[in-house]
């Protein structure tokens, strides 16, 4: 297949599955129940951060790989505790791993 032939039917089925956790999720946050999905969404957000940013101050000097070590950690106790699903503890603890190069501007700019 060359590259003028469209997308491949791998590209197609990982465009299908995002716009189907998309939708998912809109009704999830929007639909019936959306109000209090979101407040609970927010709630156990603050938490998780929280106690990463604890993790983070005990630890003294922290490198990237730590940091994403300690999303981890606090992820996986979420998951155990059933603060809320696997998959949404997953998404949420990646998106904190992309805010590292953010974290270490605002850090050099404060120097």
């Amino acid at each position: 297949m060359s590259e003028h032939d469209g997308l491949s039917t791998g590209k197609k089925l990982v465009i299908g599955a995002g716009m189907a956790a998309l939708g998912a999720a809109t009704y999830y946050f929007f639909g019936p129940e959306g109000q209090k999905h979101r407040k609970d969404f927010k709630s156990w957000t603050i938490k998780m951060k929280a106690d990463i940013i604890e993790k983070i101050d005990e630890a003294g000097e922290v490198t990237e790989s730590l940091y994403h070590k300690i999303i981890d950690e606090v992820a996986e106790m979420y998951v155990k505790a059933g603060k809320a699903g696997k998959e949404e503890i997953s998404v949420y603890a990646e998106t904190l791993k992309k805010q590292w190069d953010r974290i270490v501007e605002e850090i050099e700019k404060d120097k």
